[in-house]
């Protein structure tokens, strides 16, 4: 009833999360005039705003060293206040929803024309979890120009790779 609400930014990439990819997001966040503020110490994080970085992997191996301590990639995020999540995680909260185990947070990205599209989709998954499958079926039919373009890309480099080799 104190605190005040909390703001959740999400930022997805896919392939390999590395520190770097952590850090850009949290400066982006900072110098955001809706999520940064200035302070005394800098620019920071508004109160109440916390930062969701969704990956595909994260570097596990991958150390953070923060006044000689080696930290992992999940604890470094973790002390700037951002939260790292999988496709597993997401796909898990769907399932928590309601939402039948053949939708997945994968399923709706390739299904989706841009990133724009992906949020769409996800917000109205998560309003209506028993309508995600009709409205994956419309967003394909919808985009099925893309995909038909994307198909003939993939014959062209077959063929060239055929022809030329790997």
């Amino acid at each position: 009833m104190f605190s005040p609400p909390t703001t959740y930014v999400l930022e997805c990439k896919w392939g390999l999360v590395r520190k770097r990819d952590v850090d850009d997001f949290l400066s982006v966040l900072r110098w955001s005039k809706d999520f940064g503020v200035d302070t005394s110490e800098g620019r920071q994080l508004k109160q109440g705003v916390t930062g969701v970085f969704a990956g595909t992997a994260f570097k596990p191996e991958e150390k953070v060293v923060v006044s000689g301590q080696a930290l992992s990639l999940a604890i470094y995020a973790n002390r700037l206040n951002i939260s790292l999540l999988k496709a597993a995680d997401f796909n898990e909260k769907l399932r928590e929803r309601g939402c039948k185990p053949n939708l997945t947070i994968q399923r709706i990205c390739k299904t989706a024309r841009d990133e724009n599209e992906v949020l769409g989709i996800l917000d109205a998954v998560w309003r209506e979890p028993n309508e995600a499958k009709d409205m994956l079926v419309s967003v394909l039919q919808r985009n099925e120009d893309l995909y038909a373009f994307e198909r003939m890309l993939e014959q062209r480099h077959e063929k060239d790779v055929a022809a030329f080799g790997p």
